[in-house]
């Protein structure tokens, strides 16, 4: 579950809209490790160690269109709060980016 400000729901997004257009070609997020950083109240912060594939785009027709490359070593700062017997990821920040 996203707040509907969660950059999460861009990802979702850019996924409907390449398959709208076409489709993608090798796009595997891969989640490598989620630390706990710190508690406090019902929220808490942990960081997110990610790679994504090479992503290649394509057209209807098949041919491709955009290629995205590969993120080995992503790293991405997760607020979290906990929502009834679950938790909503509300916000998502890039390390010094």
């Amino acid at each position: 579950m996203t707040a509907p400000e969660c950059p999460c729901r861009a990802l979702t997004k850019y996924i409907d809209d390449a398959y709208k257009a076409g489709s993608l070609r090798g796009f595997v997020y891969s989640i490598r490790g989620v630390k706990t950083e710190n508690f406090k109240g019902s929220r808490a912060l942990v960081t997110v160690l990610y790679a994504v594939s090479r992503i290649e785009e394509l057209n209807k027709e098949g041919k491709v269109t955009v290629v995205v490359p590969p993120v080995n070593n992503g790293q991405k700062a997760v607020t979290v709060v906990r929502v009834a017997n679950g938790w909503l990821i509300d916000n998502v920040q890039n390390f010094g980016k």
